[in-house]
């Protein structure tokens, strides 16, 4: 590895650590592997991950580099409310989070639900609407 970031470096270029495995996050820590940022799933299912969310949530917050998270929504197996409400609110403020948009509009409904959530504020997204939902509609209007 250690060639390989120097290589990167050379040709102007920033390293960084991506892997599935958050454990690669304490083996860059141990080595000062010369990478600027590690890339690691984190969800609150624990959704592909290898060792249990608190384990992650405390290598993340111990991380001597800044951790770009992967796959928050647990691959669609959470929802957009609960999975950012969790990784915002346990990541440090030099963490990230990454998600996948299938449209620009969709990209912007996250980014306003992301900022709502870190604002402590209540999102400016539209509800969906269903049949179940019309018992409950008139107390939100």
């Amino acid at each position: 590895m250690d060639e390989l970031c120097a290589a990167i470096r050379e040709r102007g270029l920033i390293p960084g650590l991506s892997t599935h495995l958050p454990e690669a996050i304490v083996y860059a820590n141990e080595t000062n592997l010369d990478v600027e940022t590690y890339i690691s799933m984190y969800n609150a299912m624990g959704f592909l991950m290898s060792i249990e969310v608190d384990w992650v949530t405390r290598l993340i917050q111990r991380a001597k580099k800044a951790v770009m998270t992967i796959k928050p929504m647990a691959a669609g197996q959470l929802r957009p409310l609960q999975a950012l409400t969790f990784v915002w609110n346990t990541i440090r403020e030099k963490d990230m989070v990454t998600v996948g948009t299938m449209s620009p509009e969709e990209a912007e409904e996250l980014i306003e639900l992301s900022l709502s959530i870190l604002e402590k504020r209540a999102s400016a997204l539209e509800l969906q609407e269903t049949r179940s939902k019309e018992t409950v509609k008139s107390i939100l209007d």
